[in-house]
């Protein structure tokens, strides 16, 4: 059987034959490796991403073809063309990714610090995580477990607020060890615990998103910018531009957002969870934290 041209194999293709699909395929890959510079490439290692990127396009070829005078050789080839420059297009893109990263990381490390993490939070140490736990001196501001005293109930209550606003920074075991401590009823206050980190589940999840977001954009303006430092033609360079200050806005809207969010949950989730006002939440954390200011200062503070 004498083989076929590409030509004779792109008809077949559009005639329905699909076991020639293959065959069609195999003819375009020894011919583009035989001659990688004719379509446009200028190595093999081109030609192999163009096929592991463009895979389904090259397969689509001969039902897009259309008889105008020319034969499907040279659309064959006048599109493998584009696809090398697009092959060259994304590398660029890639190195210039890097590149902002790299520089970023640099910077970074000439300026004497080192960015961990986009997400971290110094809390501090909290006075409930230290070991053996509260000094005498600030054990004594808290009530006593059987107190039934109001001042007593009502400390319990704030506390409970405070509880659930920091419910994703406390361990079970020190909720527990506190709530015994103060005469809270551990069960309940457990249920509202899970509630309560439950919320803020939803926050991380949308703080994430917005980091990407934020990261995605910065990422784009740095490589947008060094493509516009070697583009000559004037619309690419308007088109640019027009990137940049986009993306520059998409930055800064969600460094606003992500500047504006909390660690903590809101008064008015509290509120919520508990079924209660949030002014009355309001009024009950501003309340503890100054009347107990002494158990979260610092030792030397």
């Amino acid at each position: 059987m004498p083989k076929k041209s590409l030509h004779e194999l792109a008809q077949s293709v559009r005639e329905g034959q699909s076991d020639q699909r293959k065959w069609y395929m195999a003819g375009v890959a020894e011919a583009v490796y035989e001659s990688p510079g004719h379509y446009g490439f200028r190595s093999v290692d081109e030609v192999g991403e163009a096929f592991s990127h463009y895979w389904n396009r090259i397969e689509s070829f001969p039902e897009h073809y259309s008889d105008t005078g020319a034969n499907f050789e040279a659309y064959l080839t006048s599109s493998l063309r584009y696809i090398a420059l697009s092959v060259r297009r994304d590398r660029a893109k890639e190195f210039d990714k890097q590149a902002v990263c790299y520089e970023e990381q640099y910077r970074d490390y000439a300026s004497g610090y080192t960015s961990c993490s986009w997400s971290h939070y110094d809390y501090g140490e909290s006075w409930c995580s230290r070991e053996p736990g509260l000094c005498p001196g600030k054990r004594k501001l808290l009530p006593e477990s059987a107190d039934d005293s109001g001042s007593a109930k009502a400390f319990r209550i704030r506390l409970v607020y405070l509880c659930l606003k920091c419910a994703h920074l406390l361990d079970d075991a020190k909720l527990i060890e506190l709530s015994k401590l103060v005469g809270v009823e551990t069960v309940q206050l457990m249920r509202w615990i899970q509630k309560a980190r439950h919320e803020m589940a939803q926050h991380s999840i949308r703080t994430c998103s917005r980091r990407r977001g934020r990261d995605s954009a910065w990422v784009r303006i740095g490589v947008n910018r060094r493509r516009l430092s070697r583009e000559v033609d004037p619309e690419r360079r308007q088109v640019l531009e027009t990137r940049i200050y986009r993306d520059q806005g998409v930055y800064l809207r969600a460094c606003q957002v992500i500047h504006n969010s909390r660690p903590l949950l809101s008064n008015k989730e509290v509120a919520e969870i508990l079924g209660v006002s949030k002014g009355t939440v309001d009024s009950g954390v501003g309340r503890i934290l100054r009347k107990y200011y002494p158990l979260y200062a610092d030792e030397d503070g």
